[in-house]
């Protein structure tokens, strides 16, 4: 859904409806401006290259359906693909995490306490947005049962420590 020429506020005007936004945007690190706000939620390079393993291997435009999981893992670790290196990508959006409009979370954070970072979320969208789920919590609550596992798609937590070449663990523990 990354609509070329299209940003800020132009973008939510095209957008038909709210699922629309679920779509993960590749940013471009010169389209960064004061005036929007950006949520940057990073997740643990195993799960990245897992997902990007699947997405390539089930998508006929990659090219990589008979490429093997040690054949990716290589592909990823050298940032040899469409999305870039994940860990520069990483740590460029790291970096933005002291800006007032950046709010920088791990997929594991979430998971690990959804209430506290909806709140975050909420504030960070605009104080009167963290204020109304604070104050309302059947309303909060409804948002917290949305974001419970049988709504959403089946994103697993992988732990391939020791599971594969001990380089990777080395490398993806960078």
């Amino acid at each position: 859904m990354a609509l070329p020429g299209v940003h800020g506020h132009q973008g939510l005007q095209i957008v038909s409806t709210p699922e629309d936004l679920r779509y993960t945007l590749v940013v471009d690190k010169r389209d960064i401006t004061e005036e929007a706000k950006y949520v940057y939620l990073a997740r643990n390079p195993w799960d990245v290259c897992v997902s990007f393993y699947h997405m390539m291997t089930n998508m006929s435009t990659f090219d990589f359906r008979e490429g093997t999981f040690e054949d990716f893992v290589d592909t990823f670790l050298r940032g040899n693909f469409g999305y870039g290196d994940y860990f520069e990508h990483v740590a460029w959006g790291y970096a933005l995490r002291e800006k007032p409009n950046v709010l920088f979370l791990t997929y594991e954070e979430l998971k690990k306490n959804t209430r506290k970072v909806v709140l975050r979320l909420a504030y960070f969208l605009g104080e009167w947005c963290g204020h109304c789920l604070e104050e309302d919590e059947i309303l909060l609550q409804k948002l917290l049962e949305k974001l419970q596992p049988e709504y959403m798609r089946n994103v697993v937590v992988v732990d391939l420590k020791g599971d594969g070449n001990p380089q990777w663990d080395v490398a993806l523990s960078r």
